[in-house]
């Protein structure tokens, strides 16, 4: 309840200033309403309406000025959003389309990588044997690299003698042929390079936040100096005049040009 209570006065108030910038507008000058006692004579309100308007003091609104810290985190968790707070939607659209692309680039590698994944490994148990189950990187490696597990063992006791780390059992491979070989090769180097270049587009992506993060801040910025340099179109005065035997109570808004 009071929330929608806010909502109605702050809507309620909006409703007021358009109408009545819109009347200034139409009228091209200052206008006032007086609020008097009946026994006050209309010609003295209209005569002494201009000198008060004018030694009113301005009533204070809202600060319209953007959040720089706000601008800095919203976009430093989504790109852009921080530039349609400071209300610059050009830059929000750029920066929020950089990330929804971003996105796309490593969701699509990373599927491409896993598709071909299953590929090469369905490739290696049917034409050499390998049991896919549990094997790391590092394996399926050397597997792409010799034509069976008794090659690869006899070229690390040939190189590094008692230092030499050998496969057995489970991790036996043996390739039908060289152009089977090749072609898990190529599945592997297609599926290594994809996922290779999802990570590259998390650093991507990394940078696209933290860069959308400076430019809204610098946005937010620019849009509060260029706020407090512009000067306010509407001006509201409120006076309060004792008459002698009667009172009366001015409210002035001016125009500025």
């Amino acid at each position: 309840m009071r929330a929608c209570a806010g909502i109605f006065w702050i809507a309620w108030l909006v409703a007021i200033l358009l109408t009545l910038f819109t009347a200034v507008i139409a009228g091209g000058h200052t206008g006032e309403v007086p609020s008097h006692p009946s026994n006050v004579a209309g010609h003295n309100i209209l005569r002494m309406s201009s000198v008060m308007a004018e030694a009113g003091e301005p009533i204070s609104g809202q600060s319209n000025t953007k959040s720089v810290p706000k601008a800095f985190f919203l976009s430093l968790l989504v790109p852009g959003t921080g530039q349609f707070y400071a209300q610059a939607p050009g830059r929000g659209r750029v920066f929020l389309g950089t990330e929804l692309a971003i996105l796309a680039g490593f969701l699509g590698f990373r599927l491409y990588s896993d598709w071909k994944e299953e590929d090469y490994q369905l490739h290696a148990a049917t034409h050499a044997g390998v049991n896919p189950w549990g094997k790391s990187k590092s394996y399926f490696e050397d597997v792409s690299l010799f034509m069976s597990m008794e090659e690869y063992n006899r070229r690390q006791l040939i190189n590094f003698r008692e230092d030499a780390q050998l496969y057995s059992g489970a991790d036996f491979w043996e390739w039908d042929s060289q152009a089977s070989r090749r072609k898990f090769d190529s599945l592997y180097r297609a599926s290594t390079n994809a996922e290779d270049n999802s990570i590259l587009m998390t650093g991507v992506g990394l940078l696209n936040h933290l860069l959308s993060a400076v430019d809204a801040a610098r946005t937010a910025k620019a849009y509060n100096k260029k706020y407090a340099s512009s000067p306010s179109p509407v001006q509201f005065t409120f006076k309060v005049k004792p008459f002698p035997g009667s009172s009366m109570v001015m409210v002035g808004l001016k125009k500025r040009f």
